[in-house]
């Protein structure tokens, strides 16, 4: 595929890669701002940037406050599955699922979504493309399909499928529903990054052609 092929139109719009930990979603995301980058302006001529929001972006704000966490040890594979050691001297993941879940969602169950549209429409309205990697619950779900309708504006929901992450199990709540919420189309990441390069735009195009084929837990709905 041409560096300069655009198979899309580039315009405001969200673009959600869903899955579970570990299956490439922010790798996928990655690939789609380098490409974007290449074909980034619209018809007037304006620059289009990608912006990256996630429903956790608060949170871990609030955790390194709290928890004395740096950012990369919240995003970063391998550190956040490290034991912290100083209190609470456990994981950044368990913390960061306990604190989230657990303790906010609780509560107030729209706490980080309300904080996520506040943040997306924002750079919506300034002309740019809003990407997310960790959409968890339905909640999370529903929030991008109402802002985006509100919005007047494209959305895309990508389930990034791992085959050998199929034996790995994690039982918290927030990666129970993970590939179930909802999705235009899949990618199922087992080859090389050469071809994941490739996948993510066509994959991208596919769902913008075609937004009514909206399957659910591998069903189209």
């Amino acid at each position: 595929m041409s560096k300069t092929t655009k198979l899309f139109k580039v315009e405001p719009m969200i673009i959600v890669f869903g899955g579970k930990k570990g299956a490439g979603k922010d790798t996928c995301a990655d690939i789609l701002r380098r490409y974007i980058s290449k074909c980034q302006y619209n018809k007037q001529g304006k620059i289009v940037e990608t912006v990256s929001i996630n429903f956790a972006d608060k949170l871990r704000e609030v955790c390194a406050d709290l928890f004395g966490m740096s950012l990369t040890q919240m995003i970063d594979p391998k550190l956040k599955e490290t034991t912290l050691t100083t209190w609470p001297y456990q994981t950044p993941r368990h913390i960061l699922q306990q604190f989230a879940t657990e303790g906010i969602r609780g509560h107030w169950p729209d706490m980080w979504v309300r904080h996520w549209s506040n943040r997306t429409v924002l750079e919506l309205r300034l002309g740019n493309i809003v990407i997310a990697t960790d959409m968890r619950f339905p909640n999370e779900r529903a929030a991008i399909q109402k802002l985006a309708l509100s919005e007047g504006v494209p959305f895309v929901v990508i389930n990034v499928e791992r085959p050998s992450l199929s034996e790995q199990i994690d039982t918290h709540v927030s990666e129970m529903s993970a590939g179930r919420l909802g999705h235009h189309v899949e990618i199922i990441n087992d080859g090389s990054i050469k071809e994941l390069d490739n996948w993510v735009p066509l994959a991208v195009a596919t769902a913008l052609r075609h937004p009514q084929k909206e399957t659910k837990e591998g069903r189209e709905s």
